[in-house]
């Protein structure tokens, strides 16, 4: 009877550590609380490209996005994004809409702070890393790494809040 009881505790403790941890309502909030800065529309331009991203808060748990590139009178990227909260995590999840055969692709959060936001998704073929960070309340750099490409890095300047 020992045995079994002894058994069946060493089961539930490993079955108990090997679950992960599910975010509480609270939790969700708070993290994407901490995204606010990231709402509004962000701007770089170039002699090359005009690159234009935005950023609206839909609920306490959701973010909706989009980013569009310009190369003169081509549209080069046209994305739509949304960072929103599943039971264990924070997501971000990105869609080419130039590309007809572009499936989602999804990156967790991996860093959070009041100046930095990292998503990454290792397995990802193109983008493997994709880092936001506050530079001032009004300019933030886009960094995006892939497994087969150098980073891309992007200088933004917020110009609607």
């Amino acid at each position: 009877m020992r045995k079994i009881f002894l058994t069946l505790s060493c089961l539930l403790i490993v079955a108990t550590a090997c679950n992960p941890k599910l975010l509480t309502t609270g939790q969700k909030i708070k993290t994407l609380n901490q995204l606010q800065w990231l709402k509004g529309i962000w701007v770089t331009q170039t002699s090359v490209f005009t690159l234009v991203e935005t950023w609206r808060q839909i609920s306490d748990t959701v973010y909706k996005g989009s980013s569009i590139m310009l190369m003169g009178r081509d549209t080069v990227l046209n994305e739509k994004m949304s960072i929103e909260t599943n039971k264990n995590n924070v997501m971000l999840y990105s869609k080419n809409l130039t590309d007809a055969t572009s499936s989602f692709q999804v990156f967790t959060l991996t860093k959070l702070n009041k100046t930095k936001i990292v998503f990454q998704n290792p397995l990802n073929k193109d983008e493997t890393k994709i880092s936001y960070v506050v530079k001032s309340p009004d300019t933030m750099n886009i960094s995006i790494e892939g497994s087969t490409k150098k980073v891309e890095s992007f200088n933004m300047h917020k110009i609607i809040k």
